[in-house]
């Protein structure tokens, strides 16, 4: 299949439209967009992005579904907020889905957001239609690890230099610079405490605890949950299914971490072939 990769696009906050705001429970200002119309889809970034990376996939998804893009606290014009706790982040995505007053939202979110989409789901059980997380493994020992090896660099403020290494690391594929210098920008804005309290469970030197916390979350999960990955992993697979025996796998070979924005035709057909079955 040839790939058919996004044409660089202006971000929704560059292009001066202004989002909703929902407050959540703890009194962050979350910003949120709604488009399209049909059933509801709530889409999630990853660390240091914003909504608007996922303005090439609302435009496609728009004609099949109302699409919800949010801004994590601590990113994009999300304000408000002190405590950034890895497993506290789906408050956000509550508070946007309760203002809204949806219903059955399918959920779907990419490397931080896959996390974050995956513990609102357990959180909510069968009040989600389906989860889908795109390249966000949940065995999280190696990236504690790499994360490790940064803590002086994170504490230091390096975090735009941290988050790129890290992304490279992963394997960011084939990626047009102008996505990569993108992702550069939303980096070097990110503020150095939203990083450390985010990756803050990640910097404990016994990560036991940590995964023992995911694997009980995974095992609250009772909805449809499709987990894409930007590569071959075939010791995954198991380790998943493992903890989520109704999980649905795939790698998408070399696309590497952003492999939803290179392939996005390809990305959308998955979601409705998924959504469909739901």
């Amino acid at each position: 299949m040839s790939r058919s990769h996004a044409r660089p696009r202006v971000s929704l906050c560059e292009s001066g439209l202004v989002p909703s705001f929902a407050i959540t429970r703890d009194g962050v200002r979350v910003a949120y967009e709604q488009h399209g119309r049909g059933p509801p889809l709530v889409l999630i970034h990853g660390l240091g992005d914003d909504r608007t990376l996922w303005s090439p996939l609302v435009e496609r998804f728009a004609p099949h579904f109302s699409c919800i893009s949010l801004d994590l606290r601590g990113h994009g014009q999300t304000t408000g907020a002190s405590d950034f706790d890895l497993f506290g982040l789906h408050r956000d995505v509550d508070a946007v889905v309760s203002e809204l007053g949806v219903r059955r939202p399918l959920v779907l979110g990419h490397s931080l957001g896959g996390f974050v989409a995956t513990t609102y789901a357990a959180s909510q059980g069968a009040k989600v239609r389906a989860t889908i997380n795109v390249d966000q493994p949940l065995h999280l020992a190696p990236l504690a690890s790499a994360v490790a090896s940064y803590q002086s660099a994170l504490q230091a403020g390096e975090i735009e230099r941290v988050l790129m290494e890290v992304l490279d690391a992963i394997g960011l594929g084939p990626i047009p610079p102008a996505l990569r210098s993108r992702l550069e920008r939303t980096r070097a804005q990110l503020p150095k405490e939203v990083v450390l309290g985010v990756w803050g469970s990640l910097l404990q030197s016994d990560v036991g605890p940590l995964q023992q916390r995911v694997d009980d979350l995974l095992g609250r999960l009772v909805v449809p949950y499709l987990c894409l990955l930007g590569r071959e992993d075939h010791a995954y697979a198991p380790w998943l299914r493992a903890r989520v025996p109704h999980a649905e796998l795939e790698g998408w070979g070399d696309l590497g971490h952003f492999l939803h924005l290179l392939e996005p035709d390809r990305f959308v057909r998955r979601v409705l072939a998924f959504a469909a079955g739901c």
